[in-house]
This record gives structure tokens, sequence and C-alpha cells, in this order.
């Protein structure tokens, strides 16, 4: 809540900008070089309202005050201000108010559009004296001509301190002068002078953006002074902007009777064009200016022959009869359809061109099948089939087997069909019925070179059902193809020599074991069991135990060396009198793989 005080000191703010204001305002008016004129001021109430950055703000901090501006030109606008704050006391170095000065200029950024971009300095005064900056945006929205509510939206930041705040204001704002300021326009031509290129322009004359009269046809002779404003550019102009020879026939113009004549055609002495129709005959003596150019005229200068038949026009009856038919003595066309009967025999005068008629000029055969009308059953058979005598087509569905012999008459076009008009491939297969042991395959599965499902490792189930297509041959499949057991324990024998007594291979890198990891891999489904040996004769302990540490030291290689599944590798170790060896070399030999179906 605002006390007594807190509405003193805002009603001595007020006053204090209104004060500020006018000086300002007395100032510009009677310090500037031109008429006294009432320059744009405005004074305004407001209220701020201030995002401190301390976190444990539990009061909301505002400022409530007034300020007063005056506009310097159209561009720029000086403002003061002074209110009253209001900050929370929690806060170290707050007393809960205090008072604040500020100044600032302001740009307008359109006088269509009232934006503004401001920035200035302000001075708050409580427990210690803080310097801001102020910068931000702001918009006036008008209620009427005077009055206006304008809004603000900023930042202020501290200059001896570490005060950083967003700040929003909104207020109520009173112009008391309608116009802004008025800047000079030495020549009134609506043009300031600092924007103005030609700052002497005649009084009342139209001028453009820069303040240069109106030229509109670029002659260089300004519109007030040209008294033939749309003449032609890039022809020369008199002092009046008038051209000397608007048909350039070369004759000016006090003397060219036809100004408009057609350039590019001779003319008299008067600038009056000779021969319009350029058919040789002057337009005194010429009867038919208009004439048609490239025809002979007779002395009037009219075309003998508009139709070109070879009939003169006073003899020709048919002066638009068409170009290059034989007419009669009349100018007349003697056979409009081209038909061969001429028109006074020419019982169908609009015959279509090319057909045989009859001698009254009507066609015999309006299918072109060979059958005269008075014969053709069928007058509108398809062209190009055979017919029957009565003019009917033979071969309804064009497959080549005439209908009295075609036992499928209605095959569908493109297919290939047997001697009895009947298709080759029922099913479609590209596999001829003759050759065709599944007939009535799927349409569009891919079937082998004898017409059946196509069924890559060959387990009875074809590709198009088979979710497994590429089983091992010897597996017992299931309905879908995929195997559910081996039918075959595959075998393997590694060679493995040993240091005598010891589980250490004397050649780790042995190629075997390479094959052997390659042969894993190709059978990516099978787990193998390696079976050690120890030496009787030359080895002593614990042979079994020997054997087994062999095994696992070749198990250990293929795992790590060579990337195989621990789950598919299995050892086992054989007794001396299991041994399949001799001397001192110890085996791991006969490592039997066995095919798992998962």
């Amino acid at each position: 809540m605002i006390t007594h005080s807190s509405t003193t000191r805002i009603t001595s703010s007020i006053l204090a900008a209104i004060c500020i204001g006018q000086i300002l305002f007395l100032s510009v008016v009677h310090g500037a070089d031109t008429p006294p004129k009432s320059p744009d001021t405005w004074f305004a109430g407001y209220y701020k309202w201030i995002n401190n950055n301390e976190k444990n703000t539990t009061t909301a901090n505002y400022a409530v005050g007034a300020e007063a501006a005056i506009a310097l030109n159209e561009d720029w606008v000086a403002r003061l201000s002074h209110s009253y704050l209001h900050l929370d006391p929690q806060q170290p170095d707050n007393t809960g108010s205090g008072q604040t000065f500020g100044a600032d200029i302001l740009y307008m950024i359109s006088q269509q559009q009232p934006w503004y971009l401001y920035a200035g300095l302000e001075r708050q005064n409580q427990v210690k004296h803080i310097n801001n900056l102020n910068i931000g945006l702001g918009r006036h929205w008008a209620l009427d001509k005077k009055w206006h509510i304008y809004t603000e939206a900023g930042l202020a930041r501290g200059l001896n301190t570490h005060y950083n705040d967003g700040q929003i204001k909104i207020g109520l704002l009173y112009r008391p002068h309608k116009t802004i300021y008025i800047p000079k326009d030495q020549d009134q031509d609506g043009v300031i002078d600092r924007r103005d290129k030609c700052a002497n322009s005649p009084f009342g004359d139209p001028v453009t953006d820069q303040g240069c009269p109106v030229d509109s046809d670029n002659d260089a002779v300004a519109d007030h002074l040209d008294k033939c404003a749309n003449s032609p550019s890039g022809f020369a102009v008199d002092l009046l902007g008038c051209n000397f020879d608007p048909d350039q026939d070369g004759v000016s113009q006090p003397q060219d009777r036809c100004p408009d004549s057609p350039i590019g055609f001779a003319v008299d002495s008067s600038g009056c064009n000779l021969d319009h129709d350029k058919d040789g005959i002057t337009e005194p003596n010429d009867s038919c200016p208009a004439s048609p150019l490239g025809y002979g005229v007779n002395s009037q200068g009219c075309n003998f022959d508009k139709d070109q038949d070879g009939v003169a026009e006073p003899q020709d009856q048919c002066q638009d009869s068409p170009v290059g038919f034989e007419v009669d003595p009349a100018g007349c066309n003697f056979d409009s359809d081209q038909d061969g009967i001429t028109e006074p025999y020419d019982l169908c005068p609009a015959s279509p061109a090319g057909y045989l008629v009859n001698t009254s000029g009507c066609n015999m055969d309006k299918d072109s099948d060979g059958i005269l009308e008075p014969q053709d059953r069928c007058a509108h058979s398809p062209v190009g089939f055979l017919v029957d005598p009565q003019g009917c087509n033979l071969d309804q569905d064009s497959d080549g087997i005439l209908d009295p012999i075609d036992l499928c008459p209605n095959t569908p076009k493109a297919l290939t069909v047997d001697n009895k008009g009947c298709n080759t491939d029922n099913d479609f297969d590209g596999v001829k019925n003759s050759l065709d042991q599944c007939p009535d395959s799927v349409l569009k599965e891919q079937v082998n070179p004898i017409g059946c499902p196509s069924d890559r490792d060959n387990d009875s189930i074809s590709d198009r059902l088979d979710n497994c297509p590429n089983t091992p041959i010897e597996d017992a499949v299931d309905g879908k193809g995929c195997s559910l057991y081996s039918k075959n324990t595959l075998q393997k024998s590694l060679n493995i020599s040993f240091v005598l007594g010891t589980p250490i291979l004397r050649q780790a890198d042995d190629p075997q074991l390479k094959k052997f990891a390659d042969f894993m891999g190709q059978h990516t489904d099978t787990s193998a069991t390696l079976i050690g040996h120890a030496s009787k004769q030359n080895e002593q302990g614990n042979l079994l135990q020997l054997a087994l540490r062999r095994a696992e030291a070749v198990r250990q290689i293929l795992i790590q060396q060579f990337g195989i599944a621990p789950n598919r590798l299995s050892t086992q170790g054989k007794a001396a009198n299991q041994s399949l060896v001799q001397s001192n070399i110890s085996l791991v030999n006969k490592v039997k793989v066995l095919r798992t179906i998962n």
C-alpha cells in the first residue's frame, strides 16, 4: 500500500517533471531560428515493475513516477523522469524506499509506427547511491490525439555495482500539441531542407522524394514547363519539351500536316505518306488504299482477283472461293469436297476426302472394309480386320483365329494362343501348357523350367512358402521349410603337436587351427567336441588330466584368437590306453563336430 508520505513524494515528482518539461519547451521555442511553433511535448505518469536480481526477494519491487519529454526533431526526443522507488527492505543495503532521477534520449523508429528505442542514465538514492545505464524498447498506443498509453521493456545495468535488473513500465501520457517538431523547408515543397537536393524548386510545383521538380518523360524539361509531358524518350525536344519530329519522317512539326504518318515510308513535302498500301498508286489516285500487298491492282489501286482464282472481280460471282481449286467462268468452285463430282451433281457435297463415292458423290464404304454400304450389314466394323461377305468382322478377340473356329473367342489381347484360339499358358508362368508339370501354379510365383514352384534348398517347400530357403540338404524341415534336426554328424580331425609332458603347442599358429575356425564359421549352427590324447610311453603323471588340458588349450586358442563362441566348444581327454599316437608326439585328434539345431 502507498502511504500518505508516498503520495506526497509522487505528487512532488509529477510537479518537478512538469516544471522541467516547461523549461525545455520554452528554451526550444525561443531558441529556434524559425518562427515559433509548437514542438511535440508530452507529460506522463507511470508505474514501473522491477525484476530484482536477488534470489531471496519476498516483496515486490516497483517505482511510481512522472516524466516530461520534448522532440528535438522528427527523429530524436529528450526525456527527464523522477520516481518514488519501493524495494524489498529485507535485501542488503535496501531501506524499502528511495528516489530515482533519470535522463534519456529516444530515437523514434518511424513516425507512422510509434515504436522507439531509448537509452540513458538513472540515479537511485537510497542507503547508497546507485548509477544505472538504462536501455530498452517502447511504444505509444493512441487513445485520441492527445492521450496515449505507452509501454516499455528494458534493462538497468549498474555502473558502480552489480545491479542488473529487468524493468517493465506502463504509463498514461498527455500530449498537449498535435504536431511534432517541424523542420525547415525553405522551398515549401514538403521535403525538409536536409533531405532536399533541389532546395530552391519553384513554389507549388510537384517534386520527387528528393525535392526536385518532376520530369515524367525524362527530357530535362520539368513538367511545369513541359508542354509535351509525354514526349518519347531519346528524341530532341525544344524549350517547351516537345519533340521536333514525332513521326521521324524528316518534316518538322510546323510543316508536317501528317505528324502521325507511319515511320519508314516516303512522304511528300507536307509530311504525308504517299502510298499507304505500297501498291504503286499514290493515295490521291488510290481508290483502294488498303488493298492486300503483293497482288496486281488496276489503275484505281484495287486488286483484280481477291481469291486468286483467275477471274477478275467484276466477273467473279464467288469472290471468296477457296484458293487452288478449279472454278467455272463465274469464279465459283466446281467440287467443294474434292471427290470428283461437281456440285451441281454432288448429293453429298461434304463427303470425307479420299474414299470412293458413287455417281451421286456419296461415300460407298464408310468403314473402309471393301464392302459397299448397300451390302455392308456392319457398316461401322473396326478398320483393318477381316470381314465376311456381309462386312462383319470375323475375329472378335483379334487373336488371328477366325471366329468360326475360335474356341476361346474372348481371349484377352496380347496373349499367345494355340490353333484353336485359346491361351497356351493357363497359369501365366511363362511355361507352355504342353511343358508345364504344374499347370495350376500360383499367379506370378517363380517357377522352374518345368513350370513348378522354385525350391532352391530342395526341401519340398516352395520358395514362396519357405521361411528358411537355404536349409542344408541333409536337414529335415517343418511345414515352413525350417530345420528340425540334422540327419548327419560331421567329423573333422585336428593333428596338433604338444611339448612333451605339457599342454603347450609346439606351433601356436598351426594353420590347422585357422582351417578349423573357418569350418566352424561356415557351419554356424554346429558345436564341436575337442578330444585330447597323451602318450603312455614317453609321458608321466596323470595322462587323462594332461589330455584334457591339451584339449582345453586348443579350445582357448579357438575362442580367443578366432572368436568362436565358448558354448559351441567342449573338451574331452582320453587315457593312455586310448591314445592313437606313438613316440613323443601327442595329438588332439578326431575332433567330433556335432550339428545342433537351435
